[in-house]
């Protein structure tokens, strides 16, 4: 098995995979400061702790602790790391200048919608960061936007201001806030919905042409399946299946 491996500011995605799909419905995550700072206390589910690992697969967007990860993959199962790039083989036609800045995430997310969905398609990854990015017809990345993730707006909102609680991401059930918290989540939730949906009209007009899917992925992505006018497509282990194909194209998987 080879052990497949996103890293992202908050937290590390980890699954398995055979070669022709990846092998959970959802990926164990651990947090990515714990892995780099206490990596000798991480508990490993049963899983992980007994399949026959030969090799893992990384895209990291933290580049501080992206080795220090593959040295803890060596010390835990014995086996090499491939580190995922903009250069990696088997990665998309990239029409963007600095291709180095993207990050791995978006990358991989890329590659995989482009080879199992095809363009042109939007892919929103909601993760510490929201990223909307634009695969064309040729299969080819054209960028994206970056926006807060609705966790990270919320978040600082409370640390920010003395009134204004902690709040949970939940459906407010109306547009007129009749408490702070409901308030809140009214700003939080169908604000953000038409962030996006106002992003995907820019996308779409700029493009010229009718987007074949949008796919949702990242950390809250069920959260908003069936909020946008567009019809969108639920694709929780793109970024994984996205490593997945590289991993193939590197040769290291099956």
């Amino acid at each position: 098995m080879i052990l497949l491996l996103d890293a992202g500011n908050t937290h590390i995605h980890a699954a398995l995979t055979g070669g022709q799909n990846v092998s959970c419905a959802k990926p164990h995550k651990w947090r990515t400061a714990d892995v780099a700072a206490h990596e000798e206390n991480i508990i490993l589910p049963p899983a992980f702790k007994m399949a026959e690992i030969t090799h893992a697969v990384l895209g990291s967007v933290v580049p501080s602790v992206t080795h220090r990860i593959a040295s803890w993959v060596e010390k835990i199962w014995h086996v090499e790391t491939t580190i995922i790039s903009h250069q990696s083989p088997g990665m998309v036609l990239i029409d963007y200048p600095n291709p180095e800045t993207i990050g791995v995430d978006r990358l991989a997310n890329a590659v995989a919608s482009a080879r199992l969905f095809g363009g042109p398609c939007v892919v929103i990854d909601f993760g510490t960061a929201t990223t909307l990015d634009v695969i064309d017809s040729r299969g080819a990345y054209l960028g994206g936007i970056i926006a807060p993730g609705i966790n990270l707006m919320t978040q600082y909102l409370h640390e920010k201001t003395e009134l204004l609680p902690h709040i949970e991401i939940e459906d407010p059930g109306r547009w007129i806030g009749k408490s702070t918290v409901q308030a809140m989540q009214i700003g939080a939730v169908y604000g953000y919905v038409g962030l996006i949906e106002k992003l995907l009209q820019g996308i779409e007009k700029e493009l010229a042409a009718e987007m074949k899917c949008v796919l949702l992925t990242g950390g809250c992505y069920d959260f908003f399946h069936g909020q946008f006018s567009v019809a969108t497509i639920e694709a929780p282990n793109l970024t994984l299946d996205g490593l997945r194909i590289l991993g193939q194209a590197a040769g290291v998987i099956p």
